[in-house]
């Protein structure tokens, strides 16, 4: 099985647990005020969202990379949009993982594997870190902005979602957002010698 494989079923996973979270809450204020917004932190990141978000923990047993434990954290903005935020650290070696086929793989899944649709891609940066800033119209006439990072020597992903209708995704409170993002490069590890396999994983 290839990494993008994996990382697909893990997208998959974070995208519909935001789209599940929308569509029972109230309409709620947004301080006006950046300086006013909650400060999130977790790990290695931080980023601004207008309240504290509600947590959810999950667990993963993969065949290959093992068991991972991530935490999901929901903001709801209004009946129909919300912003997300994760992070999963993978429990292998950093020089068994091909990060560009982790982020492409991340990328493609998000809209397949829930019969969506790539509305646009573009490969962005942050410090040191490869990402894409991705557009995604799903069932329901939902839509799906995410910033996706990937850092290669965790090895670590980082996912920051704005779901809700097509004009959400311009909506000041998301571009705040997206602008509060920080994430600390973790420190290059030694090498382990592993040889590295097409798809990001040594057998």
């Amino acid at each position: 099985m290839k990494l993008h494989s994996s990382c697909n079923q893990y997208i998959l996973a974070l995208f519909c647990l935001g789209v599940l979270f929308i569509g029972g809450c109230s309409n709620r204020n947004v301080p006006a005020s950046v300086a006013d917004w909650h400060e999130h932190k977790d790990g290695n990141l931080v980023c601004k969202l207008p309240r504290k978000p509600q947590m959810q923990s999950h667990k993963i047993d993969h065949p290959l990379l093992g068991k991972i434990d991530f935490k999901i954290y929901l903001c709801e903005i209004s009946r129909d949009s919300g912003l997300m935020v994760s992070n999963a650290t993978y429990p292998i070696s950093p020089d068994a993982y091909d990060a560009r086929a982790g982020l492409e793989g991340a990328t493609e899944g998000m809209a397949s594997n829930i019969k969506g649709k790539i509305e646009s891609k573009t490969n962005i940066k942050h410090k040191s870190l490869e990402g894409r800033e991705v557009v995604v119209s799903a069932p329901n006439n939902l839509f799906a902005k995410a910033r996706i990072y990937i850092d290669a020597n965790g090895p670590t992903l980082y996912q920051f979602q704005a779901i809700g209708k097509k004009s959400f995704l311009d909506d000041k409170v998301v571009t705040d957002f997206f602008d509060s993002i920080d994430i600390k490069p973790m420190e290059k590890s030694k090498p382990s010698g592993s040889k590295k396999l097409k798809g990001g994983f040594e057998k």
